[in-house]
């Protein structure tokens, strides 16, 4: 029997997918071919209480360590990102901040090189403006420094939410015209567009021509007469299918010329 100074004794290693398993007294430990080659270990040899805890800290850095390479090759994090998650694995700030640091010694973690890629992606792809930009980056641990270093362009700002625009045309294609631009404008303002942009961008929508619109008013008025008047009749019916047509954004004038 070893004794309490001597520690434990290292009776087994097993190795698989190039990791070794200690069974070091009735623990079992698992390090990776790097992690192992730390150590001087071979079976029947007594490890001392101090270099098993050794072992045990470094076991937990190398797993948390290979955690965070499965990340990272499935989508880049910024640091922030990292570290929430290996928190959620290990509450040790000494043992994350050491992941952290090996990260970006190997470049795997570059929050400007992120940030720089997400303007471009929220530019072209997302369609969403500097304000919404802004936002998302704060979220996910950008700090000030590195915000102050990205190219923001108005210009390919504009051309984002043209874009978007051009997209919304399609969806609201049955919206009055009354309505259309300040649906679309509203639109754009929650996807960080500014007022100036967002105006600028709809300055050129196209609008239903004066048969499709009125065909489209008539359509929304019988669909309306018919389900209010299950319930509702004389002056209540009128003002229930009135209010329903308004909030659809048509104008009051139009309605009243159906009506007759």
């Amino acid at each position: 029997m070893p004794s309490a100074r001597a520690g434990k004794t290292l009776t087994k290693i097993s190795w698989k997918a190039k990791k070794a398993t200690l069974t070091i007294g009735d623990e079992k430990i698992v390090l990776s071919e790097n992690a192992f080659t730390e150590f001087h270990l071979y079976e029947g040899k007594e490890v001392s209480n101090q270099e098993l805890k050794k072992i045990k800290d470094y076991a937990a850095l190398d797993d948390l360590y290979g955690y965070s390479l499965r990340l990272l090759s499935a989508r880049n994090y910024t640091s922030h990102e990292i570290r929430e998650k290996l928190y959620s694995k290990n509450k040790d700030i000494e043992t994350v901040r050491k992941i952290i640091f090996r990260l970006k010694k190997n470049g795997l973690l570059d929050d400007a090189s992120y940030a720089k890629a997400y303007l471009e992606d929220a530019y072209d792809v997302k369609c969403i403006g500097e304000k919404r930009i802004r936002f998302e980056l704060e979220k996910k641990g950008i700090g000030a420094e590195v915000m102050a270093t990205l190219p923001f362009s108005e210009n390919k700002e504009l051309e984002g939410a043209k874009k978007y625009t051009r997209l919304l045309e399609k969806r609201y294609v049955k919206v009055p015209n009354a309505a259309k631009r300040s649906k679309i404008v509203s639109a754009l303002l929650s996807r960080g567009y500014s007022q100036e942009i967002a105006m600028e961008a709809t300055s050129e929508l196209s609008y239903n021509d004066e048969v499709t619109e009125v065909s489209q008013l008539e359509k929304e008025y019988n669909k309306a007469k018919a389900r209010y008047s299950r319930k509702y009749e004389g002056y209540e019916l009128r003002q229930k299918v009135i209010a329903y047509l308004l909030q659809k954004g048509f104008r009051y004038d139009d309605i009243k010329e159906i009506e007759e």
